[in-house]
């Protein structure tokens, strides 16, 4: 998708992929069986892929440099008042109906919305330089990852070495591995003939670059694992499955605050500075889990360090990618590594 909106525009591709992310929650709602449940995702998904990535390029591509700190924790800060309200009203559709359809039914005004809106007040841009589409690296970067993520899925954590010899496990991640091998050998050879890459191999020379995707592989990881965080007020906590959403209040919140403050740090301090404080309360927040948390009170607490260092950390990774990017004036380079 971020390729594509470098090629077709970034507004166009944008109101692509929300129609893909309406048209997808809206076949979920529908579904009536797990398969049709399964591909209503996978056509979900394409639309939800696009959405964040083209929406960061394109602040990218139209906000001043010395404003793009401010401009991303907006976005950022959006997306934390985003994950209140939704926990939250996901575990009071669910309190209410008692029926998951409705948790997708939402989406599709939603995207209806965004639609209208999007064809009014955005204006269209796109790369100066097109070339050919790496459709070669695109096909091999899927698949290499979808063999990854599935051969990991099937690793049962309770019991790890058990499950590091099912083939369901070491098959599909050894493949996985090797395809993202191969990736890496094809993108760098036609980037030696000069040809548009889904990776730019010659920029990953640079430190700085190598440093922030780092950066950006452990800010994901702390994402991710927040996912737990439901299962961890059940199991540990002892509230109930209907109510365990709420609990991702103030994780959101403090997270909705980082992004925000931690834009208009980093305008000020640089994004060293930034993303270092950002990963400090991001562990700090993250080791009184398992160290501390014993009640309601201090979880709130330690997911609103794990919340506010999260937030903080994210917006210096992803313009450190863009401005390290725009320096060498590689068109489309700052999206892919911001969908990365």
């Amino acid at each position: 998708m971020a390729k594509l909106s470098d090629r077709y525009g970034r507004k166009l591709m944008f109101l692509i992929a929300v129609v893909l992310f309406g048209m997808g929650s809206l076949s979920v709602a529908l579904s009536q069986t797990f398969w049709m449940m399964l591909w209503s995702r996978a056509l979900e998904s394409l639309g939800a892929g696009g959405i964040f990535p083209i929406a960061s390029g394109y602040i990218v591509a139209t906000v001043p440099v010395e404003r793009q700190g401010r401009a991303l924790g907006m976005v950022g800060g959006m997306n934390g008042i985003a994950a209140v309200i939704g926990p939250n009203v996901g575990a009071l559709i669910l309190g209410m109906t008692h029926d998951w359809h409705w948790l997708f039914w939402i989406n599709v005004p939603i995207a209806a919305i965004l639609l209208v809106l999007g064809r009014k007040r955005i204006s269209e841009s796109r790369a100066s330089s097109q070339g050919r589409l790496d459709t070669g690296g695109i096909l091999l970067l899927s698949a290499g990852v979808l063999e990854l993520m599935y051969g990991l899925t099937n690793l049962h954590g309770a019991n790890l070495i058990q499950g590091l010899r099912s083939p369901d496990v070491y098959v599909f991640t050894l493949g996985g591995l090797l395809l993202l091998a191969i990736f890496g050998a094809y993108e760098r050879q036609i980037d030696q003939r000069g040809r548009n890459t889904l990776v730019p191999m010659s920029l990953l020379r640079r430190p700085e670059l190598r440093w922030t995707l780092a950066g950006g592989f452990a800010s994901g990881l702390i994402l991710a694992s927040v996912i737990f965080l439901p299962a961890f007020v059940q199991t540990v906590l002892g509230w109930p499955s209907r109510e365990s959403g709420y609990w991702f209040t103030p994780l959101a919140l403090f997270s909705g605050v980082g992004a925000m403050g931690g834009g208009a740090f980093m305008d000020r301090r640089g994004p060293i500075v930034t993303l270092a404080s950002g990963f400090a309360l991001a562990a700090l927040g993250a080791v009184l889990f398992p160290i501390w948390v014993n009640s309601t009170w201090q979880m709130v607490a330690a997911s609103s360090l794990l919340g506010l260092g999260m937030g903080d950390a994210r917006r210096p990774v992803k313009l450190s990618h863009h401005r390290t990017c725009l320096a060498r004036k590689v068109d489309g380079t700052g999206i892919f590594v911001a969908g990365a």
